[in-house]
């Protein structure tokens, strides 16, 4: 299932945090099950120790696609670092990534490093709450930096890039999840995401109109998600630094819900994961392995570590 692909593929950038650009590429269906059976008690947030994402695909023509990604926590059960390291081309790369914040605990930007190099940085400017300015720079190709710019009324956040005729706006509910996501080209509107969610706050659906348009519709267990509390600081960022092209629906599931993401389901197809927890119903592990034909073969292992 080629929507399947992409969507694992665009979750491996979001915790790969855009080090590394790679071309995203090809690809169809089938998957295993798994499900919590209780629900977490405390009212305190699962704090996590460690956390990785690992993803090893197989794909005609580009081989072995890689991405494995292991998160460090402050005190405040918030990400400080991440250990990037990936495959292309039969090519390997390794990332230490370390995000910076100020004296309000706010993200100012994060700086990636390959062998004491300097790869790419991106600093995060606000106005009062707001976020006003990201400017990325990838150090070896100058043509992939980037300066969003970002203007705020009521429930929208307007982004326009230096040197760009794409714009997009973002439309939050009273709750400020993100609910819309439409893009321009100059005045002409060229693709639109609407994300739907149950009474929980989990991103149940995401409707795509204009480019790629598709529906994908997300499943969710009955036990909290540790990933909420820990990426919560980079919710804002999560959306407001992607691609205009970029489908926001599964970062939402896995990122922003209360319960953990257990299963997707695309105009091609439906996908389960396999989910392990411990005895207080904390989620452990996530897994999956899919042949989706064509050759193309995808492994998807997590891992949970908790503070206690």
């Amino acid at each position: 299932m080629k929507k399947l692909f992409l969507i694992l593929l665009a979750l491996g950038f979001f915790t790969a945090c855009d080090v590394e650009p790679i071309d995203r590429a090809v690809l169809n269906d089938t998957g295993n099950n798994g499900n919590g059976n209780g629900n977490n008690t405390s009212d305190e947030p699962l704090a996590l120790n460690a956390y990785s994402w690992d993803l090893n695909s197989t794909v005609p023509f580009f081989g072995n696609i890689i991405i494995n990604t292991d998160f460090s926590f402050n005190n405040s059960n918030k990400v400080s670092s991440s250990i990037v390291a990936s495959t292309f081309l039969g090519q390997p790369f390794t990332e230490n990534v370390v995000y910076t914040r100020d004296s309000s605990n706010r993200i100012t930007g994060y700086t990636s490093t390959s062998s004491g190099m300097t790869t790419n940085t991106a600093v995060v400017t606000y106005e009062g709450n707001n976020i006003s300015q990201i400017v990325y720079d990838y150090v070896e190709d100058d043509e992939d930096d980037y300066t969003y710019n970002f203007a705020y009324s009521g429930n929208t956040i307007t982004r326009t890039e230096v040197g760009s005729s794409i714009s997009t706006v973002f439309t939050l509910n009273g709750n400020n999840k993100l609910i819309k996501k439409e893009s321009f080209d100059g005045t002409t509107s060229i693709k639109t995401e609407v994300l739907d969610y149950d009474g929980l706050g989990n991103c149940i659906a995401s409707i795509i109109t204009g480019e790629d348009a598709t529906t994908t519709s997300f499943a969710f267990d009955t036990n909290d998600s540790p990933l909420k509390d820990a990426f919560s600081d980079q919710y804002m960022l999560s959306f407001l630094n992607d691609d205009y092209s970029d489908d926001l629906g599964s970062s939402m599931a896995q990122f922003d819900s209360p319960n953990n993401w257990i299963g997707v389901t695309t105009p091609e197809g439906s996908v389960s994961f396999t989910v392990e927890y411990d005895a207080d119903d904390r989620i452990t592990s996530r897994n999956g392995s899919y042949d989706l034909g064509d050759g193309v073969l995808i492994q998807l292992s997590e891992t949970f570590q908790f503070v206690n």
